[in-house]
C-alpha cells in the first residue's frame, strides 16, 4: 500500500508529501481471533490500528485516519479518532499521520 512517508512535512499536502510503499498485515487469523475473543470487535479494530501503524512505521511509512478509516478497516474517521484518543488515554503511542 503506498502511504505517507515518515519524512513528510506538517501541512504539506498529502498530494506534495513523500509516499513510500509498505506491507500491512490485514488479517492474522491466530492473533485476530483470540484478541476478538477476549474483548469484541471494539478491541480488535483497536489491536488492528496499533499493528498496522506500527508496520507501517517500521518501513518508512505514516498511515492516516483516512488511511485507516476507509482503505483499510472500513469504518468512519471519528471512529477511528476515537480509537486513537483512546490510546493517547492510556499512554499508548501509535506512529499515524493525522491529516
Amino acid at each position: 500500500m503506498q502511504v505517507l512517508a515518515t519524512e513528510a512535512r506538517p501541512g504539506q499536502s498529502i498530494a506534495e508529501s513523500p509516499q513510500v510503499m509498505v506491507i500491512l498485515t490485514v488479517n492474522d487469523e491466530k492473533e485476530d481471533l483470540h484478541v476478538r475473543e477476549q474483548g469484541g470487535v471494539v478491541a480488535l479494530r483497536r489491536h488492528k490500528i496499533e499493528r498496522l501503524c506500527r508496520e507501517a512505521f517500521d518501513q518508512g511509512g505514516l498511515l492516516t485516519v483516512e488511511d485507516l478509516a476507509y482503505r483499510i478497516l472500513n469504518c468512519g474517521e471519528r471512529t477511528i479518532c476515537r480509537d486513537l484518543a483512546s490510546f493517547r488515554k492510556h499512554d499508548i503511542f501509535i506512529p499515524c499521520g493525522l491529516r
